[in-house]
């Protein structure tokens, strides 16, 4: 299980920069829609991220981002990550007998997992409304579990 959460949240990881790298580029990072997409999928994976650990997150949902920013808290989410599935006692998550927060945090994962690309998906369309198309394999996908 870890080996799966590893990989798709390196492949989030990296599909996250791309986009953020191309919307800088392109010029678009101002539109409203746009920042409040990628704003949402930071704060997201923060906020299920923090719960998981026991601790208060730092932002709200609907907090916006500054764009200067995102490159680094999409990085220091995916490194907090990366930390949480190496320290997880997945056996504990599994056993259905142990708290509530341990059973859920599988399926927390793949909360976040699913949020950011059902977003990203929300960033390209609005790409392509702004006559601005990202070239992205992943236009419409679906996460396997």
């Amino acid at each position: 299980m870890i080996d799966f959460f590893e990989r798709e949240f390196l492949k989030n990881a990296s599909e996250m920069e791309g986009l953020i790298r191309f919307v800088e580029e392109s010029e678009t990072e101002k539109d409203h829609l746009i920042e409040m997409f990628f704003s949402q999928i930071l704060n997201l994976h923060h906020i299920w991220l923090k719960r998981l650990n026991h601790r208060k997150p730092e932002v709200e949902e609907m907090d916006k981002m500054p764009v200067e920013y995102w490159v680094q808290l999409n990085r220091s989410n995916h490194q907090d990550t990366f930390e949480f599935l190496k320290f997880v006692d997945w056996t504990e998550v599994f056993n259905r007998s142990n708290s509530e927060m341990n059973v859920l945090a599988e399926n927390i994962l793949q909360h976040i997992l699913k949020q950011s690309v059902f977003l990203r998906g929300r960033i390209e369309q609005r790409l392509l409304e702004l006559n601005k198309p990202f070239l992205s394999a992943n236009y419409v996908k679906t996460v396997i579990w």
